[in-house]
């Protein structure tokens, strides 16, 4: 008997999403599991060590838990995990690749926390919307549905770039963002294109692009968004995003 499932991932941290990740294949023969991770938004350094972890169903009924541990290089993108069985498959229950500083590839319906603008209740009893504060921009064609200086954007051959490498960019109140890891290459390309900041994934919800900017840059290899400020709308909180000065 040989079956398998592709589904969708994110890159996710405690919990809450960073960023779409790409996809993963779990292929089983009776005796047999291979996973195959496709990957587009991994924020790893060189040489970094990760752990793949799945959680199936025995055919008799029993669940088992295997890992396996195996070092990811930034230049691939599909990296593969297989693993002889004594025993025959009838179901994935859970599947997913922890990596470094508490983050984490995982099935987006796998995060127990509830997803943006879902409404959840107050102390007082009374039920609240929560704002969706940042879009995830997978059809370009979408920005020609906004106002000018979005229409301008469909454009720029540095959003062009990230879009067609990670397949989305995100927009928020007062910032569109590219998706990439932070090298100084990358920056001053940015810069020129008309991005001027960058912020951490892990940041990216609660960015402020205002007048007041960190001082300090991201770390070499950090996995976030390029960012350019639109219009003069008020920004989210106090987390701000790194300006990327001239070298």
């Amino acid at each position: 008997m040989y079956w398998q499932e592709k589904k969708y991932v994110v890159l996710a941290k405690e919990g809450k999403k960073l960023a779409d990740a790409g996809l993963y294949k779990v292929s089983v023969w009776e005796h047999k599991i291979c996973v195959e991770y496709f990957l587009n938004a991994l924020p790893i350094r060189y040489d970094m060590e990760a752990e793949c972890e799945i959680c199936f169903r025995r055919k008799e009924g029993i669940s088992e838990v295997q890992k396996w541990k195996k070092r990811l290089s930034r230049e691939n993108s599909h990296y593969v995990f297989s693993l002889p069985l004594q025993t025959e498959v009838a179901e994935i229950v859970d599947c997913r690749l922890i990596l470094q500083g508490n983050q984490m590839i995982v099935e987006n319906e796998s995060m127990s926390l509830k997803k943006k603008g879902q409404s959840e209740q107050s102390m007082d009893g009374k039920t609240e919307e929560k704002p969706v504060k940042l879009q995830y921009i997978r059809d370009l064609e979408k920005l020609k549905e906004g106002n000018e200086e979005l229409r301008e954007l469909y454009y720029n051959s540095f959003l062009l770039h990230g879009f067609y490498q990670y397949r989305y960019v995100v927009l928020g109140k007062n910032f569109i963002g590219v998706p990439d890891h932070f090298y100084e290459r990358e920056a001053i390309a940015a810069r020129m294109m008309g991005f001027p900041y960058f912020v951490e994934a892990e940041f990216v919800e609660n960015c402020e692009i205002s007048g007041q900017t960190r001082s300090e840059l991201p770390k070499q290899g950090s996995f976030g968004y390029y960012l350019r400020k639109l219009g003069e709308t008020a920004g989210f909180s106090p987390l701000r995003a790194a300006k990327l000065t001239e070298s």
